[in-house]
């Protein structure tokens, strides 16, 4: 299953999950974002960051969809998410932390406002 692309070639929302040691969260958090219609038009790429827990394995079973990259080493939090973003090719970016389950239709409503807006740079994220 590949990633659905806008008529420009690229992907509506490149979105990067770092993961360490995060097996359940990952699994939550990436089920949380295919749950939504929309994920189809979104590149989900995963850095595991040499987690020992099964991590990776767990992505590569479960998740097809997202884009999986195995660090050797831990590179840490900004290691990590470069290691993403060398490879995302979205229109917009989002560092998503692995702890986080999006709400059905969130993401969608915030690349919404974001094309909506062109004068808005960046954009963060928060707990109702």
């Amino acid at each position: 299953m590949g990633v659905e692309v806008m008529a420009d070639g690229v992907p509506e929302l490149s979105i990067c999950i770092l993961s360490w040691n995060t097996e359940a969260l990952t699994r939550d958090c990436l089920a949380s974002l295919f749950a939504d219609p929309r994920s189809a038009s979104w590149q989900v790429i995963v850095v595991d960051n040499d987690s020992a827990d099964g991590s990776a394995a767990m992505v590569a079973a479960e998740f097809g969809a997202a884009e999986l990259i195995c660090s050797p080493r831990n590179l840490g939090f900004a290691g990590g998410n470069n290691l993403a973003l060398n490879r995302a090719r979205g229109r917009y970016l989002l560092l998503l932390n692995s702890d986080t389950r999006v709400l059905p239709g969130a993401l969608g409503h915030l690349v919404d406002h974001l094309e909506a807006n062109p004068a808005v740079g960046a954009v963060g994220l928060r707990a109702p």
